[in-house]
């Protein structure tokens, strides 16, 4: 017995194995970089783009993203040198740049390209004025004859290092690929190269050896497209019930002379101007149009479509759809693991790959046009460069939590801080609570 309930295991385990061409007819045994191959890119990204620009709800899952995401102003900067003159100076030479540049728009947008795209990519050039951010699509990362130099070494434009398997540099084309300008068209297949430290690349990687990003979007977009032509249809069809507001029934008998030919109603001729009528033979009794002939629920439907858009970015459905029908612990409970999310992304993608690296470049500049600065007693401050180092570097972005119920979500914390379960230094990233409510509160 044991051995036949052995074998049973085994065969169960191999079930999913089987050939079954309606399931698993497209999956492959191709490595991270091949099922990403340039052409599976370039179509996933275009559907991408067309389903963003003609689906309002996609539109809108991928704008409440990017705003949760950077929200207002995006982070700010904290350093600590262990002298807090120097770490004020720094902080606000960064802000000023921060603001001058409109960094925080420029991230906005990388955070679209990367969910939209699946790759964000920003090249950091210098100006008289400092380091700036060029955004640049994707599309512009890739080597212009990929197929004859597709190595190990150069993955479509990123150039690995064969130990680390990380980007050692980046051959950007100098004109877009489907540009239609006279004067890039010759462009197309040229590229120049840049160091790492010089290209902001971010992108999600879901496979260990992958080195380019695919759309967020790609479980959905097929769903998506028939949902909005199922939406389509829908609205079509609700054009047609009010251009005829009444329909024909026939009470004749058979043998009619009018009904005697089997096709007498193709060759009807219905009112061209809706809230027309007509008159037709004798026997012929109008009915109304039925006030429900849609043969599915419209908003359930919607609603599908929305969760599992939503869900590609661990999104609640009530924020996807900005609902707020549902009740205070209901909300909580399903924005939580959104927070996680929003929290995740922030610290793993776009501070590692974005912010850093533009960090250490501006700070290089920074302290070669102004080696010292001036204090607000006007004494001269010598800054000790050798100890701002990316370790004593934050980037602490607004409101770490999305707030459910700002007036609850301040009293709960109050209620902890008297009941000594939370410190100030706990909240302090939260601005839902006043200075004075948090000393009545100790």
């Amino acid at each position: 017995h044991a051995a036949i309930g052995q074998l049973g295991t085994i065969a169960a385990a191999l079930e999913a194995a089987q050939v079954r061409d309606d399931l698993w007819q497209l999956a492959d045994f191709k490595d991270a970089d091949a099922t990403l191959n340039p052409t599976v890119r370039r179509a996933i990204r275009a559907r991408a783009r067309y389903e963003v620009s003609n689906n309002p709800l996609v539109a809108r899952v991928i704008e409440t993203w990017a705003t949760d995401i950077v929200r207002e102003d995006g982070p700010s900067l904290q350093i600590d040198t262990g002298d807090e003159t120097v770490n004020e100076m720094i902080e606000e030479a960064w802000a000023r740049f921060w603001c001058d540049h409109n960094i925080a728009e420029t991230l906005r947008t990388a955070v679209r390209a990367e969910a939209v795209d699946g790759e964000a990519l920003n090249l950091i050039k210098f100006t008289e004025d400092g380091p700036i951010v060029v955004g640049l699509e994707a599309d512009r990362l890739g080597s212009p004859y990929w197929l004859a130099n597709n190595t190990s070494d150069c993955i479509d434009g990123v150039r690995l290092d064969p130990v680390t398997q990380k980007a050692v540099s980046y051959e950007i084309l100098r004109a877009h690929p489907g540009t239609e300008y006279i004067d890039k068209i010759s462009a197309i297949n040229q590229f120049d190269p840049y160091p790492a430290g010089m290209v902001l690349h971010a992108f999600r990687r879901t496979r260990p050896e992958q080195h380019r990003g695919c759309s967020r979007l790609t479980p959905v977009l097929t769903v998506s497209g028939q949902g909005r032509k199922y939406m389509e249809a829908t609205v079509t069809r609700e054009q047609l019930r009010a251009a005829f507001w009444v329909l024909y029934k026939s009470m004749a008998a058979g043998d009619d002379a009018v009904f005697a030919e089997t096709d007498w109603w193709q060759t009807m001729k219905l009112p061209g101007r809706a809230g027309l009528s007509m008159i037709l033979p004798e026997g012929v009794d109008p009915v109304a149009l039925p006030k429900d002939s849609s043969p599915s629920d419209t908003e359930a439907f919607q609603r599908i479509i929305a969760t599992q858009v939503a869900g590609c970015f661990n999104m609640p459905l009530l924020r996807a759809m900005g609902d707020g029908a549902a009740n205070y612990a209901g909300v909580r409970a399903q924005m939580e693991p959104y927070h996680a999310t929003i929290q995740a992304e922030r610290s793993l993608t776009w501070d590692t790959e974005w912010l850093r690296k533009l960090y250490r470049i501006w700070l290089m500049w920074f302290k070669a046009v102004r080696p010292d600065r001036k204090a607000a007693n006007g004494a001269m401050v010598r800054i000790p460069w050798e100890t701002l180092t990316l370790n004593k570097v934050e980037f602490r972005w607004p409101q770490r939590r999305l707030v459910v119920d700002p007036a609850r979500e301040a009293s709960a914390k109050l209620d902890g801080l008297k009941m000594g379960e939370l410190t100030p230094e706990l909240i302090a990233d939260t601005n839902d609570i006043s200075a004075h409510q948090e000393r009545a509160a100790l």
